[in-house]
Order: structure tokens, then sequence, then C-alpha cells
């Protein structure tokens, strides 16, 4: 006996409005939190009425005009997924830069270039152990706990509180180790001694250390706020521990759009809350970790820092590079290392942008024009992103963000900040100001021995405190 077989007949054209309806949801639900209301609304309305022409036209009896909606409808999937990769790339950048909450401690293990010592499976009962005791000391137990638990024996380690000595001493024992956190390596080069030139590493130890939490319950779209903007001069991540070279306070006030950038040099001479209030240089309170530079700017300055921002010199190289490059203009003809720069206009890659932030030796005022070639910097930064260019470089942007910038403000802050802005479009006055000072050779704790500083200059820190409340107070 035959059975009757039935012909199903599918309708693409209905999946496929199915499929666009589902990635349209998707869409608006991922800019649900960035999106102003209104724009929300309008933009379902938008999805919905060109989902309902396109079912007229897919449902429709002449062949010819269902095969044209289902060719629209393919070419809308197309867009809408594609913006869909785009807000999921940004959400989860937005995630991982926002809410930091630790610091990663690194010590490792240096020996001189013409050390035997290849690995810590090479270290034996005859090695020489030592350790710094000046900066951040939290960790030492732990990393020879580490390396004992490595060597499988109980090392005796020496105690180093001279940069001096114990560079001269690593260099002339073959045998010698130096377990070095990571935070003071800076601190060598400052006292003249290059350990990345005449040593190297032949182990690692990494420690977490939560930061404190992010107390702060301001409105970011009603109240004014501030962000502490450090820059660390290491590469490699963003949570190590460092010297902050870089020190800007923001303050930003969202009802009047009005912006204060305040540059304060690295080697303020200032209380440090992490060395029981010792003055010491403001870089080297970077290397306590990101807590102490905060709490010691705003004791010094009589201020709440709302939240901070951290970059390093991996960075910025990353940065400029993904923009396809940057344009700053120069004040002064100048050479850094391996690169010159010319006065007026210069095209910079990432390697000469950081070049170009760093040189303060051959610039005629020092750290001053150091701090306003930073400027310069950010300066071309802001002009690159807000260009064109964001659009063709924004995946390379996105993929090096989220390795580049971290900061405790909360990603909910960043999104809410990002509606406003969205929402009304508003244009920003930016002003800037820095705080000078005297230079002079005072004692610097960190390091151990006396070091450039330099005095604050009251009259320019008070200039600073009434602009910040001024900004902070106006509605």
């Amino acid at each position: 006996m035959k059975k009757n077989k039935k012909k199903v007949n599918v309708n693409f054209g209905l999946i496929f409005i199915l499929l666009l309806t589902i990635s349209a949801i998707v869409f608006c639900v991922m800019l649900y939190s960035k999106l102003p209301t209104l724009y929300l609304f309008a933009l379902l309305f938008i999805f919905l009425l060109i989902i309902l022409l396109l079912r007229i036209l897919v449902t429709r009896r002449n062949r010819q005009v269902r095969q044209i909606g289902i060719v629209l409808i393919a070419i809308m999937l197309v867009i809408v997924n594609f913006g869909n990769y785009y807000l999921y790339r940004t959400n989860a950048v937005l995630d991982t830069i926002g809410g930091a909450n630790v610091d990663i401690i690194e010590y490792s293990l240096v020996v001189n270039n013409d050390s035997s010592y290849e690995t810590a499976q090479d270290l034996s009962s005859d090695t020489v152990f030592e350790i710094m005791t000046l900066g951040d000391t939290e960790f030492n137990d732990q990393a020879v706990a580490s390396l004992n638990e490595d060597l499988g024996f109980e090392a005796e380690v020496s105690e180093m509180n001279s940069l001096n000595d114990a560079y001269t001493s690593l260099l002339d024992d073959p045998n010698e180790v130096l377990i070095l956190n990571e935070g003071l390596r800076s601190m060598f080069i400052e006292a003249g001694h290059d350990l990345d030139s005449t040593t190297k590493v032949i182990g690692k130890y990494s420690f977490e250390r939560p930061r404190e939490e992010t107390l702060s319950t301001v409105d970011v779209t009603n109240e004014p706020f501030i962000v502490y903007i450090s820059g660390i001069d290491i590469y490699g991540s963003i949570s190590l521990v460092s010297r902050s070279d870089v020190n800007k306070l923001m303050v930003v006030n969202p009802n009047t759009k009005d912006i204060l950038l305040i540059d304060i040099p690295r080697d303020y001479y200032i209380p440090q809350t992490c060395q029981y209030n010792e003055l010491d240089k403001l870089t080297h309170t970077g290397i306590f970790g990101v807590d102490c530079t905060v709490e010691s700017v705003s004791n010094y300055f009589g201020i709440d820092i709302d939240y901070y921002a951290r970059v390093n010199f991996s960075s910025l190289i990353k940065i400029v590079d993904a923009l396809g490059g940057i344009e700053v203009n120069s004040a002064y003809n100048f050479c850094s290392g391996s690169y010159c720069y010319s006065e007026g206009i210069n095209y910079l890659n990432g390697d000469e942008a950081l070049m170009f932030s760093r040189e303060r030796y051959s610039l005629p005022n020092g750290d001053s024009d150091r701090i306003e070639n930073q400027s310069r910097v950010l300066k071309g930064i802001i002009d690159k992103v807000t260009s064109p260019a964001i659009i063709t470089n924004y995946m390379d942007i996105m993929g090096v963000l989220s390795e580049c910038i971290e900061t405790n403000m909360p990603s909910s802050d960043i999104d809410k900040l990002i509606q406003m802005q969205l929402s009304d479009m508003a244009h920003w006055n930016i002003e800037s100001l820095a705080v000078g000072g005297t230079g002079a050779t005072e004692y610097s704790p960190a390091n151990g021995f006396n070091s450039y500083v330099m005095w604050p200059d009251e009259d320019s820190v008070n200039e600073a405190k009434d602009r910040i409340y001024t900004i902070m107070a106006q509605e």
C-alpha cells in the first residue's frame, strides 16, 4: 500500500524574521545601560517598523518580492549582529577595566649576567641569598617561603637596606641571588644602577593584595567627583606595583560640564601614609600600591578622591599604536634615546610617544616641561579618539584597553557617564594647571639615601585647592 507523502513548505523568510527579531532584542538589551531611555525607545520603534515591513515582504505571493525581502533581512542580520559583537566587546572591556581591586606584588630571583644559574633549580645551599628591606616589605617572608619550597631546604637570606651595597654585591659575586621586589627595580635605576642590562631573572613569584574597597557613593551624573590618574613606570600587567611617575587630579562637575586637571610633579616632597607620614617623593608612594598614592595625595590637598585610574608604559605604547599613531605639538627641538623631535607638529607611534612623554633631562625646564609634554600626548590621544579614526581602529582599541587601563570606578558608573554624554552631547570645558615647587636634595626613606626632591610651593598648592573647591561647589 502506497503512503501519501506530504510536501512541507518551509518559509525561510519567516525564520529569518525570527532570527532578526532575536538579534534586535539582544542589541537593545546590551544598549540598555548605556543608551538614554528616549533613544532606546526610538531604536526599538525603528526595529519594530523594519521587522514589520520585512515580514510583509516575505509573506507576499510574488516570489521575486519575497526574495528581495529575504536578501534585505540577511543584510539586516549581518548589520545587527556585527553591532552585537561590537557591543559585547565594549561591555567586556568596561567590565574588565572597572572595579579594579588588587595589587600584584612580583618578586624576581635576580643574578648577574655572568652567573651560571639559569633557573631556580640550579640554586644550592652554597648560594648567597639577599633581600631588600627598603620600600614595601609586606611580602618578603612569603617570597622567601616560596623560594624555600622550590629549593627543598631553608635558604639563609641576608637583609640589605642599601641599593648601592646590594647592587655592588650582586655584580661582584656570581653565586649571589637577590630576591627583588620588582617595585624596587626603578629605584635601582634612580640610584644609577641599570639592573636591566647587567643582570638576569631566573625565577618569579607573584602575590596579590586586596585594595581598599571603593567607599564613594557619589552620583557621577549629578554630583562633582575627583579621579586620581596615576601613570606607573613599568611594563607588563597594569596591576603591578611600581613608582607613580605621572600624577594628575581630575575634578569633574557633571552639572556644569567642567573638568579641572591638576598636574603634580613626581618628586613632590610630601608626607606618605604608607611610610608613617614621613616626607618622601610622591612617586615612591606607588611602590606601596595605589591606595598609598591616593591616601597621601588626599591628605596633602585636604580632599576626598572618589576614584583612581592607572596606566603604565605598555598602556601608552599599545593605545597609541592601536590608534594608528598620534599628532603632538612640541614646544622644543630635543632628542630622547634614539628618537628626536622637532618644534611644532610631530607624528608619533607608541614608542615615540612614550619617549616624548618621559624625557626631562634634555628639556630646558626639566620635569615641568615633561609634565606639559605628557599633557600634549594625552591631548593627541583624545584628538585621535574623537576623530573618524576611532571607527576604523575600534576593534584594535577595544583589544588593548582591558590590558592598559584599570580603575576602581564601577562599570555601572562608567555606563551612567556614557549614557549622560549620549543624552546631552554636551561640550566639556577643560581647564588645566600645575602645582610647582623648588628643587632640593633631601633624604628619601624609600631610597635609603639623599635624592632630588621638590619642596611644594604653597601658593600654587593653595591656588589648586581654591580651584578644586570652586569647581566642586558650582551647580
